[in-house]
């Protein structure tokens, strides 16, 4: 929840390249939270569970999608243009 309220902020206030800046920082650790959550959850799954595994794989690749997009977004040093 925290991340989409994240991404809508820095959709919204994403006027000066700051903000977006601003916003992507808890991003970044809320979905390496995530990430590392879900990772340590492969190896350690129970097998009960064993419906659930393609929803908990799309979600992993979820998250590692989402990690590695605000990891390339917080390291990017580009300012588009009308950010002057």
């Amino acid at each position: 929840m925290a991340t989409i309220i994240c991404m809508v902020l820095a959709a919204l206030l994403s006027r000066t390249p700051e903000w977006s800046i601003i916003l992507c920082t808890p991003l970044v650790v809320v979905s390496g939270i995530a990430f590392l959550c879900l990772l340590v959850r492969v190896f350690d799954s129970p097998m009960s569970s064993a419906s659930a595994n393609f929803g908990f794989y799309l979600a992993f690749v979820g998250s590692a999608a989402l990690f590695a997009g605000t990891c390339w977004a917080i390291r990017d040093t580009s300012v588009p243009e009308g950010f002057d």
